[in-house]
């Protein structure tokens, strides 16, 4: 059971990392403010999501950041995203981004 709890958390600490990278990234770029020391922030998160996230994970966070835009419905976004988060960490890629995270080591996709 500790496991299970251990391993929820640490699912919801890379979620929330992941979407604060393409939060960031999504508002520089809707913004367009890509002044000194705002393009640098973008950069790093595109770089970080390149080389840390899944193409699977990143394609359901874009979409469901899309969404949660045309909504606008806080728990309608919400249980969206736990069902989202619940079915990603069924497969494989979730499970290659808990060991690569456990391992400290970068992830294989």
């Amino acid at each position: 059971m500790a496991s299970e709890a251990r391993q929820r958390d640490i699912s919801a600490i890379v979620a929330s990392v992941r979407l604060a990278a393409t939060f960031t990234e999504r508002v520089v770029f809707l913004t367009g403010e890509t002044g000194i020391g705002k393009s640098h922030v973008a950069r790093a998160a595109a770089d970080r999501l390149a080389t840390t996230v899944g193409p699977g994970a990143l394609r359901t966070t874009k979409r469901q950041l899309y969404d949660d835009l045309m909504t606008h419905d806080v728990g309608q976004s919400l249980t969206e995203a736990r069902r989202l988060l619940a079915e990603a960490m069924t497969g494989d890629e979730y499970r290659e981004g808990v060991a690569a995270f456990r391992e400290s080591r970068p992830p294989r996709f």
